[in-house]
This record gives structure tokens, C-alpha cells and sequence, in this order.
């Protein structure tokens, strides 16, 4: 496959954890770079490992996963994206200021599985088209890393100015990804 179309594939891949990435800097506005930059490693190891699967995942295991993996982004990405809102709405009541602890563990893991599950139907469908892995597997980590953090770094300047309704903005932008990944699927 050719240097650029593999990097098409890659930024194409990409834009959902640029998405997310923007979305957690935007509702964490204290977010410091050093852990946007850890968020961002962890969306970049989940894109290329799941690519990697993908690649050497038997055949019969495709319509299982086809089946299921839109419906399972969409899940993991709406409870996120639901829980921000709601976080959101009570920041707004409540009036207090948001916590600018960096965001769980657990809601990095989540949005860094969801975000790379096209990735392994992407590495089933270059497992029967190459046997060269290594660049496309390397290309769409390295590219998902660098675009998610300045996306990243874009979210935490867009949160000086709409701090009140950031993380409200930042589940909007979840829900919107998990339905984009839900439409791309059934239509």
C-alpha cells in the first residue's frame, strides 16, 4: 500500500480520538500537558495495537466483529459522553468551581477503546490486502499520538473561553462521535 494512502488511513482513523482528545482538554481546562500527551499515547498504543489484531485476526472472526463493534463505540462513548453532561449541568448549578483533576483511568481506557475499534476492522481489511504491517501499524499510532495531542492542546484553549459549559461541550462532541460511528455502520 502506498506512503499515502496509508497516511490517509491513518488521519482518517484518527479524527475520533482527536474528537475525544479535544473533548477531555476542553472539560478539564487543568489539565497539564504532560498528561494530555499520556491520554494522547493511549489513544495512539490502542489505534495501532488494535490495527495489529486486526491484521492477524482469522477471517472467521470478521463478521462477529462487524456485527458488534459500532454498537459497542457508540455504547462506551454515549455513557462517557452522558456522564460530562451531566457533570456539566450540576457544575452550572451548583456554581462551584470544576475539579481540574485530570480526567479517570478508567474514562481514558474507555474513550481509547472506543475510538480505535475501526482500527481493527482497518487491520482486518490490510491483513488480506499486504503482508507488509509494520508502516501502516507504526503510521496510525504515531499519527493518532501527534493529532489527538494538538487536538488536545486546542480543547484546553477552547475551555478558557467556554468554561462554564465545557464539559457539557466536551459529552456533545462524545454523543456526536458515537452517532457518526453508528450512521457510517447502518447506512
Amino acid at each position: 500500500m502506498p506512503l499515502f494512502m496509508v497516511t490517509g488511513l491513518a488521519v482518517s482513523l484518527a479524527i475520533d480520538a482527536c474528537a475525544a482528545a479535544a473533548s477531555l482538554a476542553c472539560s478539564h481546562p487543568g489539565l497539564k500537558k504532560r498528561i494530555l500527551l499520556l491520554i494522547s499515547l493511549s489513544f495512539g498504543i490502542f489505534q495501532s495495537g488494535m490495527t495489529f489484531l486486526g491484521i492477524f485476526t482469522a477471517s472467521s472472526f470478521m463478521h462477529l466483529i462487524q456485527q458488534w463493534d459500532h454498537w459497542i463505540a457508540f455504547l462506551l462513548l454515549a455513557v462517557t459522553g452522558s456522564k460530562m453532561i451531566r457533570e456539566g449541568l450540576l457544575y452550572r448549578e451548583e456554581g462551584a468551581c470544576r475539579d481540574a483533576d485530570p480526567p479517570s483511568p478508567w474514562k481514558v481506557l474507555s474513550l481509547s477503546v472506543a475510538t480505535s475499534l475501526d482500527a481493527l476492522a482497518v487491520g482486518l481489511t490490510l491483513g488480506f490486502l499486504s503482508r507488509a504491517f509494520l508502516l501502516p501499524v507504526l503510521l496510525i499510532g504515531l499519527v493518532t499520538l501527534g493529532l489527538s495531542f494538538l487536538s488536545g492542546l486546542a480543547g484546553k484553549f477552547l475551555a478558557t473561553f467556554i468554561e462554564r459549559y465545557a464539559e457539557m461541550a466536551g459529552g456533545l462532541v462524545l454523543w456526536a462521535v458515537g452517532i457518526r460511528i453508528l450512521l457510517t455502520h447502518l447506512l
